[in-house]
């Protein structure tokens, strides 16, 4: 939704110092944006019918919306290795101790998981974890369509590919 990218923008240029000039950094992303493709992560191939060369770098955000399951995260996560090179990188955000988010009037259910399942499932799905940095929730109280106690950015190697 739209509105989910002004409150991060916002956030953002407030964390920055620059909470005025919000509109503008939020014309210069949708400008920047080339193509939206459907992307499914429970498929080998989750930009499937398209094919797209391998990458050097993939960010993705909050994959734990898409699993009710620690197995199903690793799944995902083994499926979006296909879209990288062995060597690139993997940089996700993630929420820690999360149980909904607000889509709509929908409130859906999301993969309650902490540090320990994330690292392990990054593990087991091929990857090496470069950086993982936790931030709690008392830094993030302006996002509330969602629950969760601590946000996480991960930066993550691939190290070799898992059938």
């Amino acid at each position: 939704s739209s509105d989910l990218w002004t409150d991060a923008i916002k956030f953002m240029c407030e964390l920055e110092g620059d909470s005025e000039h919000w509109n503008e950094k939020q014309e210069i992303l949708r400008r920047s944006i080339q193509q939206i493709v459907k992307c499914d992560v429970m498929q080998s191939n989750p930009l499937s019918p398209i094919s797209v060369p391998q990458a050097d770098c993939l960010f993705i955000a909050y994959l734990e919306t898409a699993c009710l399951d620690i197995q199903t995260l690793c799944t995902a996560l083994k499926n979006v290795s296909s879209l990288l090179k062995t060597g690139s990188y993997l940089v996700m955000v993630s929420v820690f101790g999360c149980t909904f988010y607000v889509a709509g009037k929908h409130k859906c259910p999301v993969l309650n998981m902490n540090e320990g399942n994330l690292r392990k499932a990054l593990n087991d799905a091929g990857y090496v974890i470069e950086e993982l940095s936790v931030c709690p929730r008392l830094y993030l109280e302006k996002f509330d369509y969602i629950d969760f106690e601590e946000g996480a950015v991960v930066v993550a190697r691939k190290e070799r590919v898992v059938e």
